[in-house]
């Protein structure tokens, strides 16, 4: 569907990122950047870029295409991974605010059968599908298809293939799919548009997370989600979201957060959680910032462009920051 292609162009950039006094070995990097994307391009001139990226024991595995290629830290460049996938079908017009069963029967099969969206987790790399709730493993030989499938009616607009929750960021863990995706309710406001949806693959039945005003969302300590989350027009919220319960609970940490409009708001971007060195991160105002042990927030590196709530990051072994930018740009460091 339209919605899709929304994070074509994306670039993985990582950056030095400093922990105490210990400097990672590595420089920086620009990861399925144009250089790599290019070349691979079936219809040259047109966008074309890594729609999604999932990582794995600290391999990063970036679907391009109908190819998903796999990069770890010490790779001169990603290389093919699985054999071709079965790809979301090119957007058509008339398929706005039509029920599935209204399409052309080869525009169903395209469209119930592509792997739009993939997850890592326990042990897997994993895609889905949400018109048909298909999910399965992907491995080096494509996917297979799971015999449940999940009840995804709820992510859609009505009788529509129009998405009403469109995937963000997707995690598996215990047996569950986790979906934080923007949520397009039209009586929201821009503290509210996000929401975290859990699907049982064992019976495929969904419910939700309350996440109280939640824009950023990562994997934290066994068992917990991280969130960041509105406060006040000039406050941000850092909590912990424990996955057996829904829980909620704020830390003792306060993101250095001026006075600002609803757009610096919703430049906070890129959470993610070092669970080596116990470390919070994220990205505002051109910087990566960083919380060591629960003490206060502090710039630890340069960003050439801004950030905003979509960007997912995630730390390499080296302690080194990788965040999915909209941009091409290579982040910078101090």
């Amino acid at each position: 569907m339209k919605h899709l292609f929304r994070f074509l162009g994306l670039v993985l950039c990582i950056a030095v990122v400093f922990s105490g006094s210990a400097i990672a070995l590595s420089g920086d990097e620009e990861v399925f950047g144009d250089a790599f994307c290019e070349p691979l391009n079936p219809k040259p001139g047109t966008p074309f870029g890594v729609g999604q990226v999932a990582v794995l024991n600290d391999v990063f595995y970036g679907y391009l295409g109908d190819t998903i290629y796999a990069w770890k830290p010490g790779d001169a460049q990603p290389k093919r991974y699985s054999s071709p996938l079965p790809a979301v079908p090119e957007w058509k017009e008339e398929w706005r605010d039509q029920p599935l069963k209204a399409l052309y029967t080869d525009d169903q099969t395209a469209l119930t059968g592509a792997v739009e969206y993939i997850a890592a987790g326990d042990g897997a790399l994993w895609g889905y599908n949400t018109l048909s709730g298909r999910y399965g493993q992907i491995t080096e030989q494509g996917i297979t298809w799971a015999a449940q499938t999940l009840d995804t009616a709820g992510l859609f607009q009505g009788d529509t293939i129009m998405l009403n929750v469109v995937p963000n960021q997707s995690f598996v863990s215990d047996g569950k799919l986790y979906i934080f995706g923007d949520y397009s309710n039209p009586t929201a406001t821009y503290s509210d548009n996000m929401i975290l949806v859990r699907f049982d693959l064992s019976n495929g039945k969904l419910d939700i997370l309350e996440t109280k005003t939640a824009v950023g969302c990562c994997l934290y300590k066994p068992g917990f989600f991280l969130l960041v989350r509105h406060g006040d027009s000039s406050s941000m919220i850092l909590s912990t979201l424990d996955m057996a319960t829904g829980a909620l609970e704020d830390l003792p940490l306060t993101v250095p957060f001026p006075d600002r409009t609803r757009e610096g708001l919703e430049s906070v971007g890129g959470l993610t959680y070092d669970p080596t060195n116990d470390r919070i991160l994220f990205s505002m105002d051109s910087q990566v910032w960083a919380s060591d042990g629960g003490q206060p927030f502090a710039s630890v590196a340069k960003l050439l462009m801004e950030s905003c709530y979509s960007m997912p990051a995630w730390v390499l072994p080296d302690g080194r920051y990788a965040i999915l930018s909209c941009s091409l740009l290579i982040l910078g460091v101090d």
